[in-house]
Formats: structure tokens, sequence, C-alpha cells
């Protein structure tokens, strides 16, 4: 969870005055499926790739992505209506889908990793 927080202090501070609009809903999305891989894998190597797929999934980049979040948080209350948003639709049940959606995928350490 610190790792999430100072990649959003780090990308509010390098952001540029662009203007482009962004896919809200994309971005809630990928949020939230990042947010839940934090809150729910212990293992990081496992947690990165899983985070990894999550950004091809939803067309971004590491630095898009960041883009797009400052973008959202330039105007404040915008920001936090999204975020509220997005912290509301989160449930168990979303995490226990979207884990066993992953793990479907194959998207496992590997087996190297764990000897």
């Amino acid at each position: 969870m610190k790792k999430a927080i100072s990649i959003i202090v780090i990308a509010i501070g390098l952001y540029s005055c662009n203007q482009d609009s962004i896919n809200e809903k994309n971005f809630m999305d990928t949020y939230q499926d990042i947010l839940v891989v934090r809150n729910s894998i212990t293992d990081t190597t496992l947690a990165n790739k899983i985070i990894d797929s999550i950004m091809k999934a939803h067309n971004y980049s590491m630095e898009s992505f960041q883009v797009d979040m400052l973008k959202l948080a330039k105007n404040k209350d915008d920001f936090n209506k999204v975020i509220d948003s997005m912290r509301s639709n989160l449930n168990t049940n979303k995490i226990k889908n979207f884990i066993q959606k992953n793990l479907d995928r194959n998207i496992k350490p590997d087996s190297n990793s764990t000897k």
C-alpha cells in the first residue's frame, strides 16, 4: 500500500498540464483491480505479475496510468468522487472473483521462486 501511495505522490509531482480527456471507468476499474491485488496478495512477485497483466488488459503502461491519475487529481472533487466510488465498489466477492480469475489464467509465481 505504501508503494501505491508513493507512486501517486511521484506521479502528482511529475504531472504536466495535459488536458486530454480520459476514460474514468477504465481508470477506476484498473485502480480498483490494483488495490484488490495489493490488499489480497502478500507475495510481491506474484502481485507484480498480476498488476502487469491488469495494466495490459486495460491498455495502460505505468506512465499512462499515472498521467490519467494526475488528470483526475487536478480536479480534487472529481478525483475524490472517482476514488470514493471505486472504494465503495470493493467487496469480498469482487476480491475472491478477481483472484480466482487471475489464478485461472495461470498467473502464478515461477515454480523456481518457491524453492
